[in-house]
């Protein structure tokens, strides 16, 4: 199918232009508008005041009355600490993040070697570690990004039953190196 060609006369200069043409410059003026950052591209917060790298990302949180995420991470430096945080974002597409890492919420401190944990909510069964605030009573089909001054720390996130001890229900999310997911 070829283009259909326009002609106007402008001051005696015959000016031509395909509607392709015209639908591109319309596109780029409506689209240039930004896109809602997620776990890949939002900006990378300062925890402590230093820099962080995005770590890993966790497709699959889920918080609700019944259900909550826990994320374990060991920093596997020698000598030095290092501060970690999870990041959670909404669900649907709609990219933001819900909680403030660089107001330690959702941050931990860990020494060389150590374990700790952030958590969605209290945990009967486990130490939560720094339960993240603001994220409401329901929020399901969501993701995560762990964010670390190291990039030398090792996480898992599991899904719970919040309220049991032993939980009555768990299960292990995937956790993938930054945006790349094994096979990739």
């Amino acid at each position: 199918m070829k283009p259909v060609l326009l002609t106007a006369a402008l001051g005696g200069h015959t000016v031509r232009t395909t509607c392709l043409s015209l639908l591109a410059a319309l596109a780029a003026t409506t689209l240039a508008a930004p896109a809602v950052a997620g776990p890949a591209d939002a900006p990378l917060p300062l925890i402590g005041g230093e820099e962080t790298r995005h770590v890993f990302t966790v497709p699959g949180v889920i918080q609700s009355s019944g259900l909550a995420t826990t994320f374990v991470c060991t920093l596997l430096e020698k000598t030095d600490g290092a501060s970690w945080g999870v990041e959670i974002f909404r669900g649907g597409g709609g990219g933001l993040v819900q909680n403030d890492v660089s107001m330690d919420n959702g941050t931990r401190v860990v020494g060389a070697g150590d374990t700790n944990a952030v958590s969605t909510a209290a945990i009967a069964a486990v130490d939560p570690g720094d339960i993240i605030t603001g994220l409401g009573s329901s929020r399901a089909n969501t993701s995560a990004r762990i964010v670390s001054t190291s990039s030398k720390i090792a996480c898992s996130a599991v899904v719970l039953d919040p309220l049991g001890d032993p939980p009555s229900v768990a299960w292990e999310l995937p956790v993938i190196k930054r945006t790349r997911q094994k096979g990739d």
